[in-house]
């Protein structure tokens, strides 16, 4: 998201760009889609301010002309004159969600974790099934309206997982990041997830 006076990436060269906090996943997305849009470190100034409303502030002073924004305050900003330049979930595949749980729940108690996988991978059917219905709910949830509802699911579809599957490529963004803040390097990322609870209730609902 840019103020109302940036209309295309030639006019971010110079600007500043507000994040959570330097060395976060959310700063370390914000960079990718700038250099994505042809920008190089250099050409921008990043200003760690905290949470959505902060940097949302700090762009209405114009202490920061962009921000990666998550929905719906994209779109609640979007009716105030501010421009979106890029979708970050089409340029960039990267989960910023998911479930998790400890090995010994894991092993302990394996159906209550399928029931709570079997749960999300209804969510993403009824997210790419029955768009009415998801609509509805994101009304009710977002205290949205019907066009603010339809503008968020419009913009948010690309990065909704089609069967909740992960690969390294994936999760490599976050694995990196978690290296650097561990100082421990050449651990393989799949030690990280487990598909194979995923994989039982796929094949159970049908869904692989």
């Amino acid at each position: 998201m840019v103020r109302p006076e940036i209309n295309s990436p030639a006019d971010l060269r110079g600007k500043i760009f507000a994040v959570s906090s330097f060395g976060n996943t959310q700063a370390i997305l914000t960079e990718k889609h700038l250099q994505h849009l042809g920008l190089k470190k250099g050409e921008y100034q990043l200003l760690a301010l905290g949470a959505t409303p902060a940097r949302i502030a700090a762009m209405e002073k114009n202490l920061a002309q962009g921000s990666l924004m998550p929905p719906p305050s994209n779109v609640q900003i979007e009716n105030r004159g501010y421009h979106i330049l890029g979708n970050t979930a089409e340029i960039i595949v990267h989960p910023i969600a998911g479930l998790g749980a400890h090995e010994e729940r894991i092993k302990r108690d394996p159906d209550l974790i399928k029931r709570a996988i079997r749960a999300s991978l209804r969510s993403l059917q009824l997210l790419q099934t029955n768009p009415q219905e998801t609509l509805r709910i994101l009304m009710d949830w977002g205290r949205l309206s019907e066009k603010d509802a339809m503008r968020t699911m419009d913009l948010s579809k690309a990065g909704f997982s089609k069967n909740g599957l992960l690969s390294d490529e994936d999760l490599s963004i976050e694995w990196n990041f978690i290296e650097q803040q561990t100082k421990k390097t050449n651990v393989p990322v799949s030690i990280a997830y487990d598909m194979t609870l995923l994989k039982e209730v796929q094949r159970e609902i049908g869904t692989q």
